[in-house]
C-alpha cells in the first residue's frame, strides 16, 4: 500500500459553453473576493483517505457501465460554510444518488444526506456581503449540463491552490452506446438470412464484446491521466 492521502471525486460538467461560463464566474468571483480558483465540478464523494493506488482501482470498479448523465441547477444556494459558500443547487436524481451511496459505500463513510451543488466560491464572506453578489451573476436558471469524466482529486493542507488531479475517468457515451447496438442488430438481422453469415459472426462476436464496459477503451472506468 503506497502513502495515504486526502482525495476527493468530482463530477465533471463536459466542455463547453455552460462549462466555459460557468470557469469563467468563478474566476470573476474569486478575484473580487481574494478566494482561490477551482474547476467546476459536482463532488460526489467528499475528502476520504486511502492511498491513490487503491483509489485509483476503486473507482473504476464503481464506475463500470455508468454513461454519461445530465445534472439541472435549479437554483442558487449560500451558506455559512468556506465550501457552501456561493453555488448552484443540484436537482436530485438516480444516477448523482446511486454514485454517492455507491462512494460512501466503497470508502466506508459516515456522511451526511447528499445535497449536490456546483460551488461558485469559497469565502468566509458574511451571509450580508454575499448578497449583493448574487445580481451580478449572469446565469439563467434552470441550467442542464452534461457529466462526462469523473475525477479523483488530491487535497493538500496548503489550501485549494494546491490541489492536484490524480485521474480522470471519462464515462461512457450513450449515443456511441446507442450507435454500436443499432449497428449490432443490423448485422444480426444481416448474418441470418445472408450467405455470407459465417464470415459476418465473428465481426458480431467482436463488437458484442466491445459493449462490455470494462474493456471498452476510454471510458466507462478505464481512466487516463
Amino acid at each position: 500500500m503506497g502513502t495515504m492521502s486526502s482525495l476527493m471525486a468530482w463530477l465533471r460538467p463536459a466542455s463547453g459553453s455552460d462549462r466555459d461560463r460557468i470557469a469563467e464566474i468563478i474566476g470573476r468571483l474569486a478575484a473580487e473576493h481574494d478566494a482561490p480558483i477551482f474547476e467546476p465540478h459536482v463532488t460526489m464523494v467528499g475528502r476520504f483517505a486511502s492511498d491513490e493506488d487503491t483509489a485509483i482501482g476503486t473507482l473504476k470498479s464503481l464506475l463500470v457501465g455508468v454513461s454519461s448523465f445530465d445534472i439541472t441547477f435549479t437554483e442558487f444556494g449560500h451558506e455559512r460554510t468556506y465550501f457552501r459558500s456561493l453555488y448552484l443547487r443540484a436537482e436530485p436524481s438516480p444516477q448523482l444518488t446511486a454514485l454517492y451511496k455507491a462512494g460512501r459505500r466503497a470508502w466506508t463513510l459516515d456522511l451526511p444526506p447528499y445535497m449536490p451543488h456546483l460551488s461558485l466560491l469559497y469565502s468566509n464572506l458574511t451571509e450580508e456581503q454575499k448578497s449583493p453578489i448574487f445580481p451580478t451573476i449572469d446565469l439563467r436558471l434552470p441550467l442542464t449540463i452534461q457529466i462526462d469524466a469523473v475525477e479523483l482529486w488530491a487535497d493538500d493542507h496548503l489550501g485549494v491552490g494546491r490541489w492536484r488531479l490524480v485521474r480522470r475517468m471519462p464515462l461512457c457515451s450513450k449515443v456511441l452506446y446507442t450507435g454500436v447496438f443499432l449497428f449490432i442488430i443490423s448485422l444480426a438481422a444481416t448474418a441470418g438470412r445472408d450467405d455470407q453469415a459465417k464470415s459476418k459472426r465473428p465481426v458480431i462476436a467482436l463488437i458484442r464484446r466491445t459493449l462490455d464496459f470494462r474493456s471498452f477503451s476510454g471510458c466507462g472506468g478505464v481512466g487516463v491521466r
